[in-house]
C-alpha cells in the first residue's frame, strides 16, 4: 500500500506530511474495505480483524480511562475532547491492518523509515555543527533534522536508531529481501540515525538510549551484553572527546544545582506531584495540566509557562490519576511482552554461546525477531527518557512509535 510507505516516509518529516497522509489513508483504507466487503457481515469481520491486533485491549483501556478521566473533570464535552485527544493512536489500527494484509509491506515501510531517519540525522549533524537551522525558526544549540525542535527530533532518533539496532545485532537486516540486506545500506542506516540521536543533543535521550540498549541485551546473552556495554561506553568516550555538545551537555550535570534545566525538571515535578495529591484517583483531565510558571530565576529574562510535568509518569498521575497511570503502565507491558513473545524469549545455552564467541553475531534471527527486538528497545528507551520528559506528549513521537508498534502483527 502505497500510503504506508509514504506514511514511513514522512515521519522524519515536519507533524503536518504525516497527518496529512494517514487522513487520506484511513479514508482510502474505508473505502477498500468496504468495497471488497460491501455486506454487513464483511464490516463486522473488518472491525473483528481491529479488535484482534495485540495492543487494542491495552489501548481501549487506557483510553475508556481518559475518557472517564475527562467526565469527572468536565462532563461529556471535555470527555469526548480528552478522547480525540488520542486521536493519533488511529495510527496503530489503520497501519497494524495494512501490514496484516499484504506481506512484504513491512519490510518496505521499514526501509523508507529508516533511510530518510538516517539522512535526517546526518543533516541534524551539519545543523549542530555548522549552526544553520534551515527547518526550525529557533537557533538550538542541538540539531533538529527536518523538524523544529529537538526533544520530537530525539524521540523519533530513539524510535529509529533502536529499530536499525535490533535488525543489526541478529543480522535479520539480510533477511529483509530489500536494499537494507546490502551491508553497505544497513551500515549507513545505523550510522545515519545514530548521528541524529547524538546531535540532537538531549541527554535523556542519550540516557534512554543507551540504558535500554543494554538491559535488553542482557536478557538474551551476557556475551551479547558485555560487547554492547562496552560499545556503549565506548561510543560515549568518543562522543565526549569529539562532539563538542556532548560534552558541554554532560559536563552542566557536574553542577546540576545550576543547571537550568534540572532546576525547572525538579520544579515542576513538585509541581505535577502536588496536582496528584489533590486529584488522586482521575487526576484532573489529560488535556488540563495546571500551567506552572518557570520562576524568573531561573530563567532570567524569559519565564515561560510549563503546560507538562517534563515526566510521563508524573503526567500521568496529574492528569489522569492512579487508573491513568496503571493503564499506561499496562499498555507498555503488553508491548513488552508482545515483542519477548515474538522474538522467542530464549537465551542460548552456555555451548551455544561458547561456540559463536569468536563470531561476530551471536544469533541468526529471523526478520520478525530482529524487527521486534528493535521495537522493544525503542520502547524501553522512551519509557526510560519518559522519567525525564514528556515524550508520550510529543505528537511527533507518539506518531511514529504507533506506526512502528503495528508492525507486531
Amino acid at each position: 500500500m502505497a500510503c504506508i510507505v509514504a506514511y514511513a516516509f514522512s515521519l522524519s518529516l515536519p507533524i503536518t506530511f504525516p497527518w496529512t497522509i494517514l487522513v487520506i489513508g484511513l479514508i482510502v483504507s474505508l473505502l477498500i474495505s468496504w468495497l471488497e466487503n460491501p455486506t454487513l457481515r464483511g464490516q463486522i469481520r473488518f472491525v473483528q480483524d481491529l479488535a484482534e491486533a495485540p495492543l487494542t485491549k491495552p489501548l481501549l483501556i487506557f483510553a475508556a480511562v481518559v475518557g472517564v478521566s475527562g467526565f469527572v473533570n468536565g462532563g461529556f464535552p471535555e470527555a469526548f475532547k480528552s478522547l480525540s485527544a488520542l486521536r493519533g493512536g488511529l495510527v496503530y489500527f489503520w497501519a497494524h491492518h495494512a501490514f496484516k494484509s499484504e506481506d512484504g509491506l513491512r519490510k518496505n515501510a521499514v526501509l523508507s523509515l529508516l533511510v530518510v531517519g538516517a539522512l535526517a540525522g546526518f543533516i541534524a549533524s551539519i545543523e549542530q555543527v555548522t549552526d544553520s537551522h534551515p527547518f526550525s525558526s529557533f537557533r538550538y544549540l542541538q540539531g533538529t533534522g527536518f523538524l523544529a525542535t529537538p526533544m520530537a527530533f530525539a524521540g523519533t532518533m530513539q524510535i529509529f536508531s533502536m529499530l536499525a539496532f535490533g535488525l543489526v545485532i541478529g543480522q535479520s537486516f539480510r533477511k529483509s529481501g530489500n536494499l537494507l540486506s546490502k551491508p553497505w545500506v544497513i551500515g549507513l542506516v545505523v550510522l545515519g540515525n545514530l548521528a541524529g540521536l547524538v546531535f540532537a543533543g538531549e541527554r535523556s535521550a542519550w540516557f534512554g538510549a543507551l540504558t535500554a540498549v543494554v538491559i535488553c541485551t542482557a536478557i538474551f546473552s551476557h556475551i551479547l551484553f558485555w560487547r554492547t556495554a562496552i560499545g556503549a561506553t565506548l561510543i560515549t568516550a568518543v562522543s565526549c572527546v569529539a562532539v563538542p555538545v556532548v560534552r558541554d551537555r554532560l559536563l552542566a550535570l557536574a553542577n546540576w544545582q545550576s543547571d537550568v534545566s534540572a532546576q525547572v525538571r525538579l520544579k515542576v515535578w513538585s509541581h505535577a506531584w502536588k496536582v496528584f495529591e489533590q486529584h488522586p484517583l482521575f487526576g484532573v483531565g489529560i488535556r488540563k495540566f495546571p500551567p506552572f510558571p518557570v520562576p524568573a530565576n531561573i530563567a532570567p529574562g524569559h519565564a515561560p509557562l510549563l503546560d507538562h510535568a517534563h515526566s510521563n509518569y508524573l503526567q500521568m498521575l496529574a492528569t489522569a490519576g492512579i487508573f491513568g497511570f496503571i493503564s499506561y503502565i499496562y499498555l507498555w507491558f503488553v508491548v513488552i511482552r508482545e515483542c519477548l513473545v515474538r522474538i522467542g524469549f530464549a537465551k542460548q545455552t552456555q555451548a551455544e554461546q561458547e561456540k559463536s564467541h569468536s563470531r561476530l553475531f551471536l544469533f541468526d534471527w529471523t526478520f520478525e525477531q530482529g524487527l521486534s527486538f528493535g521495537i522493544m528497545t525503542g520502547a524501553v528507551a522512551l519509557l526510560i527518557s519518559g522519567l525525564f520528559e514528556y515524550n508520550f506528549g510529543t505528537g511527533q513521537i507518539r506518531l511514529a512509535q504507533w506506526f512502528v508498534l503495528a508492525m507486531l502483527i
